[in-house]
């Protein structure tokens, strides 16, 4: 009884964590207001821990069904969150060892047996060690903070929680992409246009006729880039498009198909939208096109 976790004076009779909190149930049986049964949502972390959204009953099945309920609703939380991630997990034959090794910089994977069960897979395993005493082998602290590389988050863990740095062969496509496009975004060509980094990749033949571009482009409403203007056709934009603001933010290189690092698709500047572009293009080469040419943006 002395080891009993309590919540004021209801002992814990039941406690599940999933996704961002747990749910716990309690007992009181010596309650002077005859609510002797209680549940709760239960959050901790390093400067805090609380019980939150209380609720007390005389009635044990009516507290019951509120936890349930409030257990499916977290369950579904996550079901929605991880849907589409791959369910893989990173075990220690895929990785090099930290021994002697220090870690800053280095894709390092988390050993999946100390996560909770929901999230024991590649892309909460995987993370970038970006710094901490632990990320030194002669340091005396442990704490190694990194980021996740599946989403932009932050996090940390000990050195003793890390399964080994991840090799370059075991490398998830979706980690390979990932590394593929922040290495892309540095490069002097990458430019920033409505919240999405686009390469210039391509001149159209100047044999390919308008009819042809024409019928080789589709509208993107995914972009949510077009201008004011179309918002009665295609509804509500993400970013009020220009074609000169366009070629402003790529700094009017003479290019005519830009590559979107996001989603991977061709796009060429129209006057008022953004087209996705699927027909034949010559490659784009920046030393063989040293000035700017004026550009008026095509419309179907």
């Amino acid at each position: 009884m002395a080891d009993a976790r309590m919540a004021d004076n209801y002992k814990i009779i039941n406690a599940i964590h999933i996704g961002d909190k747990e749910i716990v149930l309690g007992v009181d049986m010596k309650n002077p207001d005859g609510n002797y049964y209680m549940v709760a949502d239960y959050e901790k972390n390093e400067l805090f821990e609380r019980y939150s959204n209380s609720l007390v009953s005389n009635n044990f099945i009516e507290i019951a069904e509120i936890f349930s309920d409030r257990l499916k609703e977290q369950i579904e939380k996550v079901k929605t969150a991880e849907k589409d991630k791959p369910k893989n997990i990173i075990t220690a034959d895929m990785c090099d060892s930290i021994t002697d090794r220090d870690l800053e910089g280095e894709i390092i994977v988390i050993d999946h047996t100390l996560l909770r069960p929901e999230y024991r897979t590649e892309t909460h395993q995987i993370v970038r060690c970006t710094g901490g005493n632990g990320a030194r082998v002669d340091a005396r602290g442990s704490a190694v903070f990194c980021e996740y590389l599946y989403k932009d988050e932050n996090t940390r863990f000990e050195r003793y929680d890390v399964l080994g740095i991840l090799k370059k062969e075991h490398y998830p496509e979706w980690l390979a992409k990932r590394l593929e496009f922040e290495k892309a975004i540095k490069g002097n060509t990458v430019f920033e246009y409505g919240g999405y980094h686009f390469l210039p990749v391509g001149i159209v033949n100047a044999v390919n006729s308008f009819q042809y571009i024409s019928n080789h482009t589709i509208s993107d409403k995914s972009l949510g880039l077009w201008s004011n203007g179309y918002a009665n056709h295609y509804g509500k934009n993400k970013v009020d498009y220009r074609h000169n603001d366009f070629y402003k933010a790529c700094k009017n290189i003479p290019c005519d198909i830009f590559k979107c690092l996001e989603n991977g698709k061709v796009y060429i500047p129209a006057k008022n939208e953004l087209f996705e572009y699927i027909g034949k293009y010559k490659a784009y080469e920046e030393k063989a096109h040293t000035k700017p040419k004026r550009r008026g943006g095509m419309e179907r």
